[in-house]
């Protein structure tokens, strides 16, 4: 989790493997993509980073090795611009057990809309 903007936190939301179970949600049905959130203080989501393709419009997309997907985000980082830089364990989650190819990225940067 990084803040920006007074009021604007950014989460980076790890994927769920269907299979896999969580705590809180129990058993997961359906493979869920990485991404990463902003949020206001409230905890409303103003926008999500990660394809909202077609294979899930509420939950990313399947290739996270496409430019603006995510494997596995896990470090994130604002810049004085206010670029958004994110760092992913991709090697750890995704290549060493054979989910993504060695060449997935492992940083991708963000320019701030100005």
């Amino acid at each position: 989790m990084v803040f920006g903007q007074p009021g604007i936190a950014i989460v980076a939301e790890l994927t769920w493997r269907e299979g896999l179970r969580s705590f809180r949600n129990g058993p997961i049905a359906r493979h869920l993509p990485s991404r990463v959130a902003i949020l206001d203080v409230s905890g409303a989501v103003l926008a999500r980073l990660g394809d909202q393709g077609r294979i899930d419009e509420a939950w990313g997309a399947a290739d996270p090795c496409r430019p603006g997907n995510f494997c596995a985000p896990h470090g994130l980082a604002l810049d004085p611009n206010g670029d958004l830089y994110v760092a992913e364990v991709t090697w750890t989650i995704g290549t060493s057990k054979g989910l993504v190819s060695s060449a997935c990225h492992t940083l991708q940067k963000f320019a701030a809309r100005t």
